[in-house]
């Protein structure tokens, strides 16, 4: 025995097997060596094969397609970020009252560890320009620490026990725009504005044991497989991400690819910058440090982002970067060393911006750089973005899960009537010819690829048939949502699955239905019945109808 592991000869085959490629776009049958492809073919092909195999699995009346992969998430942050009282339903401030008053003697749903009384998704719509600060606070809970946060993540609302545990007693600087709002007398409201200050007073306050935190990880990246996921990328890295990825991994293998980024501070040296560098060689066995994040803006919501011209409360003018030449500096050399490099740009300058220095600074050694989010393009930029060779990561879900068509929302008015129509173009660049990939933005997003894929279709969130379609003319096939989720992102990443041929790794999405024709509202409700990983069965739902006949060769 040499122990070296030699992975079986597989054969799949199910009635529909979507490939992806263009020279072959369905097949029935295949046939896995090694982790890879070898044939594909339908299923008297599959006959032929079989007496050669190891494995057989045979999915019957289902739909293969290559594994689903979402390129832009938040695992850990997203556990963090979601501790306490969810406030989506939340209209007003009577109501956000309420809530914290009864989530506060729920203990310990609505209590985190130290006696915090935490919230998070609260839309802008509760408090329409009258922040709920910190007076506010404490005649809500007297005395008792109080942490709310918006449904973007990017501003949160500390009561005065918070800040003065916290240590905020005036202003605080940041590398960043971020800023903690204080009164002509530099006495903090309680107001904190963009991550870095939220961050500031959150990082300060009581935490999650590690140990129950690689739990609820892992049952989170579970669930995110039994949608039918293969891949999830973290684009926010914490700084203890890794740690809690290598105490996973002495337990168990993940369930799916994991792919982590740092951020690149706005205050970065040469030191940061060679640490950025050092990262991208940390790896485990299912996981990997791969790329570096630069936010150039904030969000439209909260005033923060970064517009050709200021948003109708005059705010959204600068970019997250106090020196646009040292973005573009820490940019050239992380490029030069070909890093991915993945920039936030929602507003249209930041946008303009980021393929301005994205398209010269050179390309990754693999794959593409990204750009994440464009929520509002310069109608210029479509076509300058298609001819940078930089992809556009686009969520979907943003496009409907708190704006409207009729433009009765926040972000809309903020944009006014011209510019709000400007939003959310994924199909203008993908008509452009530009490369555009598909991902969740979990936890602001739902995490499930099959919502994603109608959403992206729909324009609306699937099963709410009474809401109308935002900005419908931008709505693309489903065949062009399911590449957005498959072929774009393995571009973007320099790999070579995304797509079922000979030579590509064996990585493939298992659906209880013809994801192809089922409308659109029914998408969500097909059964993943299993994903695959070079070739390995990593996931089976439990129903029986479900599982596949499954032979071995003796």
């Amino acid at each position: 025995m040499n122990g070296v592991q030699t992975l079986p000869t597989v054969l799949l085959t199910a009635d529909q097997i979507v490939t992806m490629d263009p020279d072959r776009p369905h097949a029935q049958a295949v046939l896995v060596r090694d982790g890879r492809i070898v044939e594909i073919g339908d299923r008297e092909d599959a006959e032929r094969w079989r007496g050669s195999v190891d494995e057989v699995y045979d999915f019957g009346a289902a739909t293969v397609t290559p594994g689903l992969v979402d390129n832009h998430s938040h695992p850990l942050m997203g556990l963090r970020a979601c501790r306490g009282i969810d406030l989506g339903c939340v209209g007003s401030l009577d109501e956000l009252a309420e809530a914290l008053r009864r989530g506060a003697s729920a203990a310990p749903a609505g209590v985190a560890p130290g006696g915090w009384v935490r919230g998070w998704n609260l839309s802008p719509r509760a408090y329409a320009g009258t922040a709920p600060d910190a007076e506010f606070l404490e005649a809500v809970l007297p005395g008792r620490p109080v942490l709310v946060k918006t449904f973007d993540f990017h501003t949160a609302f500390a009561s005065r026990s918070v800040l003065q545990a916290a240590g905020v007693t005036g202003p605080v600087q940041f590398p960043s725009r971020a800023r903690v709002v204080c009164d002509e007398a530099g006495r903090p409201t309680g107001v904190l504005e963009e991550m870095e200050a939220v961050a500031h007073v959150e990082d300060r306050g009581p935490q999650v044991d590690l140990a129950q935190e690689a739990d609820d990880l892992l049952t989170l990246l579970q669930d995110m497989a039994r949608s039918g996921l293969t891949l999830v990328h973290s684009l926010l890295m914490q700084h203890d991400e890794l740690h809690v990825l290598r105490r996973l991994e002495e337990r168990v293998d993940l369930p799916l690819r994991y792919r982590v980024a740092p951020v690149c501070a706005p205050d970065s040296g040469p030191e940061e910058l060679l640490e950025l560098v050092h990262l991208q060689a940390e790896h485990g066995r299912r996981w990997a440090v791969e790329g570096v994040k630069f936010f150039l803006d904030g969000t439209i919501d909260n005033g923060t982002a970064w517009l050709a011209e200021p948003d109708t409360h005059g705010q959204s003018v600068h970019s997250s970067w106090r020196s646009l030449d040292a973005f573009e500096q820490a940019a050239t050399t992380l490029a030069g060393l070909g890093i991915p490099l993945y920039v936030h740009a929602i507003g249209d300058a930041a946008v303009t911006c980021a393929i301005d220095v994205l398209g010269q600074v050179g390309p990754p050694t693999r794959g593409t750089h990204r750009i994440e989010h464009l929520e509002v393009l310069s109608p210029q930029d479509a076509g300058r973005l298609a001819t940078s060779g930089v992809a556009a990561s686009i969520q979907p879900a943003h496009c409907c899960s708190s704006v409207t068509e009729q433009g009765a929302d926040n972000w809309s008015r903020r944009l006014g009537e011209q510019r709000r129509r400007r939003g959310f173009v994924q199909l203008e660049v993908l008509r452009a010819g530009g490369l555009v990939t598909l991902s969740s933005d979990w936890p602001i997003g739902p995490f499930d690829p099959r919502e994603i894929l109608a959403i992206a279709e729909l324009r609306r969130l699937p099963g709410n048939v009474d809401q109308e379609p935002v900005r419908p003319a931008q709505a693309i096939s489903r065949l062009e949502a399911l590449s957005g989720m498959t072929v774009a992102p393995a571009r973007a990443a320099g790999r070579d699955d995304g797509v079922v041929r000979p030579g590509s790794p064996a990585t493939f999405t298992v659906f209880d239905g013809d994801v192809l024709t089922v409308p659109a509202d029914d998408l969500p409700s097909i059964a993943v019945v299993a994903t695959f990983m070079d070739g390995e069965l990593l996931k089976l739902t439990a129903a029986e109808d479900s599982e596949p006949q499954v032979a071995r060769s003796s």
